[in-house]
């Protein structure tokens, strides 16, 4: 099973820096602006030892390996505000992402009808 179709927007920043090794730290850090960008969201069966398990996919992120079991998603849904943070970024090497919580709460009411 495969459910295509539903896009989120998300929101990138880009950290950069200089290590230091006396300070064995990063140094100089500084943040890009804020991006938006487009993700497709894509839901497909993931084979693990629960069996398959439906996963929420956000394709076109920094890494191409943002997914979450759908189950963890949907709990306490009701309660979930702000931002998801689809990855947190690597200082001078991959983005920091998220979506808002509100917009992807949409989505997977959307698609969980399909799911069951």
């Amino acid at each position: 099973m495969k459910i295509n179709g539903a896009k989120i927007k998300s929101y990138w920043r880009y950290e950069t820096g200089r290590w230091s090794k006396g300070k064995r730290s990063f140094v100089d850090r500084k943040w890009s602006s804020i991006q938006e960008k487009m993700l497709d969201v894509v839901v497909e069966l993931y084979k693990d030892k629960k069996g398959d398990r439906p996963i929420l996919q956000f394709k076109g992120g920094p890494t191409g390996f943002e997914s979450y079991y759908i189950e963890d998603l949907l709990r306490d849904i009701d309660s979930k505000i702000g931002k998801l943070y689809i990855c947190v970024g690597t200082i001078n090497r991959w983005n920091s992402c998220w979506v808002e919580w509100k917009d992807l709460k949409y989505i997977l009411k959307e698609l969980t009808p399909q799911i069951n």
